[in-house]
């Protein structure tokens, strides 16, 4: 997911909604370490907290101002996928590094490894998505105007 929202989302207005989580964040006192785990989680649910305000504007400019809850939930749900993600990631990397697994499976080459981790980040990406995406689309699109 990470992956995904970097190259996608990242080039089109990311860096002003960093900034501003950046400025937010130093506000309220939390250090701006980069290696802080903390630090880029809080960051990025602001991050996601003002797209998902400025997704709800949106809709409620085009008519649908009961979208706000949807747009909200939708956009603060992407960093737990991050959380989760990386969570994963940590102790896949733990388990590579075990001698358990390195004698386990010292027939597979590092290729097909590559392959195979690649695989399965991008069934986790499209599986996400089409778990949390459609609950901000139905809700939207069935949103009652006022």
């Amino acid at each position: 997911m990470r992956r995904f929202w970097t190259l996608f989302w990242h080039r089109l207005i990311y860096k002003s909604f960093n900034s501003h989580a950046a400025f937010i964040s130093r506000c309220l006192g939390i250090p701006q370490n980069k290696k802080s785990v903390f630090s880029r989680v809080f960051k990025n649910c602001i991050v996601f907290l003002l797209s998902g305000i400025m997704h709800g504007a949106v809709s409620w400019m085009f008519g649908t101002p009961c979208a706000w809850k949807a747009s909200l939930r939708y956009w603060l749900l992407q960093p737990v996928a991050f959380v989760l993600e990386g969570m994963v990631q940590f102790l896949w990397g733990k388990l590579r590094r075990s001698d358990y697994f390195r004698k386990s499976f010292s027939w597979v080459r590092p290729e097909m490894m590559s392959a195979f981790e690649r695989t399965v980040g991008y069934i986790w990406v499209i599986t996400w998505l089409l778990w949390e995406a459609p609950k901000r689309s139905f809700a939207i699109r069935h949103c009652k105007s006022v």
